[in-house]
Protein backbone atom coordinates (compact mmCIF):
# COMPACT_ATOMS: atom_id res chain seq x y z
CA UNK A 1 0.00 0.00 0.00
CA UNK A 2 1.28 3.61 -1.25
CA UNK A 3 4.81 1.45 -2.63
CA UNK A 4 4.17 0.89 -6.56
CA UNK A 5 6.74 -1.35 -7.63
CA UNK A 6 7.77 -0.73 -11.75
CA UNK A 7 9.64 -3.74 -13.39
CA UNK A 8 9.80 -1.25 -16.47
CA UNK A 9 13.58 -0.88 -15.92
CA UNK A 10 16.13 0.22 -18.67
CA UNK A 11 18.05 -2.57 -19.73
CA UNK A 12 21.64 -2.77 -21.66
CA UNK A 13 20.91 -5.30 -24.05
CA UNK A 14 24.33 -5.11 -25.87
CA UNK A 15 28.21 -3.76 -25.57
CA UNK A 16 29.02 -2.27 -28.76
CA UNK A 17 33.01 -1.66 -29.47
CA UNK A 18 33.66 1.50 -31.09
CA UNK A 19 36.30 3.12 -32.61
CA UNK A 20 39.13 1.50 -34.22
CA UNK A 21 41.87 -0.80 -33.19
CA UNK A 22 44.10 1.92 -31.14
CA UNK A 23 41.28 3.53 -29.48
CA UNK A 24 38.02 0.88 -29.25
CA UNK A 25 35.41 1.89 -26.52
CA UNK A 26 32.76 -0.22 -24.99
CA UNK A 27 29.48 1.21 -25.81
CA UNK A 28 26.01 -0.30 -24.25
CA UNK A 29 23.50 -0.25 -26.11
CA UNK A 30 20.32 0.66 -23.80
CA UNK A 31 16.53 -0.13 -24.08
CA UNK A 32 13.88 1.49 -21.95
CA UNK A 33 10.08 2.29 -23.08
CA UNK A 34 10.29 0.64 -26.52
CA UNK A 35 13.56 2.91 -27.49
CA UNK A 36 16.97 1.82 -27.62
CA UNK A 37 19.71 4.54 -27.22
CA UNK A 38 23.94 4.14 -26.38
CA UNK A 39 26.36 5.14 -23.27
CA UNK A 40 29.94 5.28 -23.20
CA UNK A 41 30.87 3.39 -19.35
CA UNK A 42 32.09 7.03 -18.84
CA UNK A 43 28.96 8.04 -18.88
CA UNK A 44 28.06 5.10 -16.30
CA UNK A 45 30.85 6.45 -14.20
CA UNK A 46 29.40 10.07 -14.35
CA UNK A 47 26.01 9.04 -12.99
CA UNK A 48 27.84 6.76 -10.20
CA UNK A 49 29.52 10.23 -9.56
CA UNK A 50 26.47 12.73 -9.80
CA UNK A 51 24.45 10.09 -7.57
CA UNK A 52 27.96 9.52 -4.85
CA UNK A 53 27.89 13.30 -4.86
CA UNK A 54 24.15 13.52 -3.69
CA UNK A 55 24.35 10.70 -1.09
CA UNK A 56 23.37 10.70 2.49
CA UNK A 57 22.19 7.95 5.33
CA UNK A 58 18.81 8.28 3.64
CA UNK A 59 20.11 8.35 -0.29
CA UNK A 60 22.56 4.85 -0.25
CA UNK A 61 23.56 4.39 -4.38
CA UNK A 62 24.65 1.47 -5.70
CA UNK A 63 28.19 -0.14 -6.57
CA UNK A 64 29.09 0.63 -10.17
CA UNK A 65 31.47 -2.46 -10.44
CA UNK A 66 35.45 -0.69 -11.47
CA UNK A 67 35.49 -1.64 -15.70
CA UNK A 68 39.01 -2.79 -16.56
CA UNK A 69 41.66 -1.97 -19.09
CA UNK A 70 40.87 -3.78 -22.21
CA UNK A 71 44.04 -5.51 -22.62
CA UNK A 72 43.30 -7.47 -19.25
CA UNK A 73 39.91 -8.70 -20.03
CA UNK A 74 38.94 -12.10 -19.76
CA UNK A 75 37.37 -14.72 -21.92
CA UNK A 76 33.36 -13.42 -22.10
CA UNK A 77 34.01 -9.79 -20.02
CA UNK A 78 30.98 -7.81 -22.01
CA UNK A 79 28.70 -10.37 -20.93
CA UNK A 80 29.77 -10.18 -17.48
CA UNK A 81 29.89 -6.55 -18.04
CA UNK A 82 26.45 -6.22 -19.64
CA UNK A 83 25.19 -8.11 -16.20
CA UNK A 84 27.05 -5.92 -13.88
CA UNK A 85 25.70 -2.63 -15.85
CA UNK A 86 22.04 -4.13 -15.79
CA UNK A 87 22.37 -5.05 -11.89
CA UNK A 88 23.35 -1.04 -11.49
CA UNK A 89 20.44 -0.15 -13.73
CA UNK A 90 17.87 -2.17 -11.89
CA UNK A 91 19.24 -1.11 -8.53
CA UNK A 92 19.05 2.48 -9.46
CA UNK A 93 15.74 2.52 -11.10
CA UNK A 94 14.25 0.48 -7.71
CA UNK A 95 15.25 3.35 -5.54
CA UNK A 96 12.92 6.04 -5.30
CA UNK A 97 14.97 8.89 -4.85
CA UNK A 98 17.33 7.72 -7.51
CA UNK A 99 14.56 6.92 -10.18
CA UNK A 100 12.84 10.15 -9.24
CA UNK A 101 16.23 12.38 -9.49
CA UNK A 102 16.56 14.55 -12.64
CA UNK A 103 19.95 13.27 -13.07
CA UNK A 104 19.25 9.58 -13.75
CA UNK A 105 15.42 9.88 -15.09
CA UNK A 106 15.72 13.18 -16.92
CA UNK A 107 19.28 13.01 -18.34
CA UNK A 108 20.73 10.05 -18.28
CA UNK A 109 17.62 7.85 -19.46
CA UNK A 110 17.66 10.82 -22.47
CA UNK A 111 17.37 9.06 -25.51
CA UNK A 112 18.49 11.78 -27.74
CA UNK A 113 22.65 12.30 -27.91
CA UNK A 114 22.27 15.36 -28.68
CA UNK A 115 20.29 16.14 -25.74
CA UNK A 116 22.11 14.29 -23.60
CA UNK A 117 25.27 16.14 -24.16
CA UNK A 118 23.56 19.43 -23.67
CA UNK A 119 21.57 18.20 -20.41
CA UNK A 120 24.71 16.32 -19.06
CA UNK A 121 26.10 19.67 -19.55
CA UNK A 122 24.50 22.11 -18.19
CA UNK A 123 23.62 19.97 -15.19
CA UNK A 124 27.46 20.11 -15.00
CA UNK A 125 27.65 23.79 -14.81
CA UNK A 126 24.82 24.17 -12.37
CA UNK A 127 26.40 21.30 -9.72
CA UNK A 128 29.97 23.44 -10.22
CA UNK A 129 27.91 26.85 -9.31
CA UNK A 130 25.99 25.46 -6.21
CA UNK A 131 29.38 23.82 -4.98
CA UNK A 132 31.20 27.26 -5.95
CA UNK A 133 28.71 29.17 -3.88
CA UNK A 134 28.56 26.23 -1.33
CA UNK A 135 24.88 25.87 -1.69
CA UNK A 136 23.46 22.19 -1.32
CA UNK A 137 24.45 19.99 -4.70
CA UNK A 138 20.76 17.69 -3.79
CA UNK A 139 17.49 19.41 -3.05
CA UNK A 140 14.31 17.55 -3.76
CA UNK A 141 12.28 20.55 -4.28
CA UNK A 142 14.39 20.99 -7.19
CA UNK A 143 15.91 18.47 -8.54
CA UNK A 144 12.85 15.80 -8.70
CA UNK A 145 10.87 14.63 -11.80
CA UNK A 146 7.59 13.02 -11.39
CA UNK A 147 7.99 9.69 -12.82
CA UNK A 148 4.82 7.82 -14.81
CA UNK A 149 4.37 5.50 -11.79
CA UNK A 150 4.00 8.68 -9.89
CA UNK A 151 1.04 10.18 -12.14
CA UNK A 152 -0.69 6.99 -11.97
CA UNK A 153 -0.62 6.26 -8.10
CA UNK A 154 -1.95 10.34 -7.79
CA UNK A 155 -4.90 9.39 -10.29
CA UNK A 156 -5.41 6.08 -8.14
CA UNK A 157 -6.08 8.25 -5.18
CA UNK A 158 -7.77 10.75 -6.80
CA UNK A 159 -10.50 8.22 -8.35
CA UNK A 160 -10.08 6.06 -5.16
CA UNK A 161 -11.52 9.39 -2.97
CA UNK A 162 -14.19 10.77 -5.20
CA UNK A 163 -17.79 10.19 -3.53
Amino acid sequence: NGIIFDANFPKVVNIQLDGNWFNRKPRALIEWNGAQFGRKMEDFKWLWRMLLLNSSIDRVVPDLPTDIPESHWPENYLKRRKRELNLFLMQCHSMPWIKRYVVYHAIFLEMDPKEWKRKRNDFDRQIMHRIKHKQKTYDPRTDVVETQNDANARSVLIHENDP
